[in-house]
């Protein structure tokens, strides 16, 4: 008659260290210290990503969006903690899902309305380029200058970018046609860079040859008369500039309103 074998036996157990949670991690954690796992149901990281890939683009690659494919898992008799999440994120990062979805109309970012109170008083500078190959003239670079009211793009191509050519294009294409700007903002790109522009508003002038302009004034007048009418006219100015500053202010709230309605924001 054999043996009657004890109920429990001993077994020696020889465990080593696991960076990452696999398969033999709940048999170890049983046979050491009887640990059960909490969840019987649960996946670990390499299976849910395995489980998410087959039922997302696997044989029949249907491509379903992240609600359609965590109700498809369930059908497959998978779950895990986060399974809705994991396959929205999942669906979101799908570079076949990206390529070929439908273009979205919706903005991505609120609106970021610009301070211009009128017409060319400040002007956007830049410059593109290199451009290979050369044009038949050997223009490598174009140069560009756009208005922030109006949206009016001077342009010129050049062969070199260096300050003469900058300050040229500022001087002919921008100061003759629509006076001296309050503002040239630039992207401070290497080419672009105050060093190596050094057309500051005095600079220009100086450049340029430019005089002060004359204004004619009233004859017959004592100079605290003068004065007096000096400091009306420009007191006037302020609140006719304030009055401005504050309708633009409240007409670009409106529409930053209007359009942050549409905004939908998206990330990859």
């Amino acid at each position: 008659m054999p043996p009657i074998l004890s109920e429990y036996q001993e077994a020696n157990v020889t465990s080593h260290l696991i960076d990452k949670e696999d398969w033999r991690q709940p048999i170890i954690k049983y046979l050491e210290h009887e640990m059960l796992p909490k969840d019987s149901h649960h996946k670990t990281k390499e299976e849910s990503i395995k489980a998410l890939k087959e039922a997302h683009a696997g044989v029949c690659e249907a491509h379903q969006s992240g609600p359609k494919l965590q109700f498809q898992l369930r059908r497959m008799s998978y779950y895990w903690p986060k399974m809705v999440q994991d396959s929205m994120d999942y669906a979101r990062k799908c570079k076949a899902c990206q390529y070929h979805a439908n273009f979205i109309h919706q903005p991505l970012e609120p609106l970021h309305p610009t301070v211009a109170s009128w017409s060319f008083e400040a002007w956007r500078l830049d410059l593109v380029g290199p451009i290979t190959p050369k044009s038949s003239v050997g223009h490598s670079y174009i140069l560009t200058a756009t208005d922030y009211f109006s949206k009016w793009v001077e342009a010129i191509p050049v062969r070199e970018a260096n300050k003469e050519n900058v300050a040229n294009f500022i001087h002919t294409h921008i100061i003759y046609r629509y006076g001296i700007p309050h503002w040239i903002v630039t992207d401070n790109g290497r080419k672009l860079s105050p060093r190596q522009r050094g057309i500051g508003k005095k600079e220009l002038v100086k450049h340029c040859g430019l005089i002060e302009s004359l204004v004619a004034l009233l004859q017959g007048l004592t100079t605290e008369d003068n004065v007096k009418l000096h400091l009306q006219e420009l007191e006037a100015l302020d609140e006719k500039r304030l009055e401005a500053q504050q309708a633009l202010e409240c007409y670009q709230a409106r529409m930053s309103k209007t359009f942050d309605k549409h905004v939908k924001p998206r990330f990859f």
